[in-house]
């Protein structure tokens, strides 16, 4: 149905125009089947990175990654490790959130609201815009392993909120996720087509 759908705008905007203010339109005139909904089955599982092009318009977006240094030497000649699972946005048009960040700089436990099912994701939320990088889950050792990822240190639900800058206005998204301080596995992930509408986290 998509694609009856964009060969149709194709052949209109030879007569009129085909850019819609009310929809989110693609970078890209050869994109027709921008991604509304997608779930990722099996689950997709990062043990390295990996970068997602969100619109399908050939730019990636996000970065998905872990991080894995040696901190220090046990007393039996092993070794301790740093490890870290980050997402990053590798486009100026791309921003992501956790949520409502209730107290700036902090990184102890309750200083975010992170997002949860039914929450709404707009411009209102605390966001991360181009070259960010921030961790998920973090492992830290510094005499004793600490754990300062943003999902370590509040009460974390699973979701992140995606904003991706287009034409006429702002595109939201939601991406379902799981994470450990060695791997993101991602869910599934959806977006509302209308510019500069919200869209509810699950629905």
């Amino acid at each position: 149905m998509k694609a009856l759908i964009g060969l149709s705008c194709i052949i209109v905007f030879v007569v009129t125009s085909c850019i819609k203010p009310s929809t989110c339109p693609s970078e890209s005139a050869s994109n027709t089947s921008e991604i509304e909904h997608y779930d990722w089955t099996p689950d997709l599982i990062i043990t390295d990175s990996i970068a997602l092009d969100l619109d399908s318009n050939g730019v990636d977006d996000l970065l998905f990654f872990t991080t894995s240094e040696i901190a220090g030497s046990t007393s039996s000649g092993g070794a301790y490790y740093n490890e870290s699972a980050k997402v990053k946005s590798i486009n100026p048009k791309v921003s992501f959130s956790f949520g409502n960040q209730l107290l700036e700089n902090i990184t102890y436990d309750n200083s975010y609201d992170c997002l949860e099912e039914g929450d709404i994701i707009n411009n209102d939320l605390t966001w991360y815009d181009f070259s960010s990088s921030v961790s998920i889950k973090k492992k830290y050792f510094s005499g004793v392993f600490l754990h300062l990822g943003i999902w370590d240190v509040n009460p974390s639900y699973g979701y992140i909120g995606v904003k991706v800058e287009g034409l006429v206005g702002n595109c939201f998204y939601w991406i379902k996720l799981s994470a450990s301080t060695s791997s993101i596995t991602l869910k599934e992930m959806k977006r509302n087509p209308n510019v500069n509408q919200p869209i509810l986290v699950g629905g």
